[in-house]
């Protein structure tokens, strides 16, 4: 992640239920319109397991979470338009303007 330092967890799959959650329609606690308006449920799970298992000699090789609040479990595998929702286009991703300006050099070149 730019600008951080540190490992971080991040989901590389999901299932069972809704990645993401939804705060449309909702403001901030100042009245304003929500920039981003989904928390991504997958990746903070992710973050919050690797806080608790360990980089180092914590040998925790999983983490069970419990007690959510937010999650929406589903009986069914993750449609095409739910696992396309869960990525971003390229045009809204914040670190796009910069990305697209580096001089990006190939391996042995």
């Amino acid at each position: 992640m730019p600008l951080r330092w540190g490992t971080i967890g991040v989901a590389v799959s999901y299932c069972g239920f809704k990645a993401l959650y939804n705060y449309q329609n909702e403001k901030d606690i100042f009245g304003r319109k929500l920039s981003f308006p989904q928390i991504n449920i997958a990746d903070a799970l992710a973050a919050s397991a690797v806080l608790e298992m360990g980089e180092a000699g914590g040998k925790r090789p999983f983490c069970i979470i419990e007690k959510i609040s937010k999650i929406r479990f589903q009986s069914r595998i993750p449609s095409q338009r739910e696992l396309k929702n869960f990525l971003v286009d390229i045009k809204d991703d914040p670190y796009w303007p910069i990305s697209a300006r580096a001089n990006w050099k190939k391996r042995g070149n």
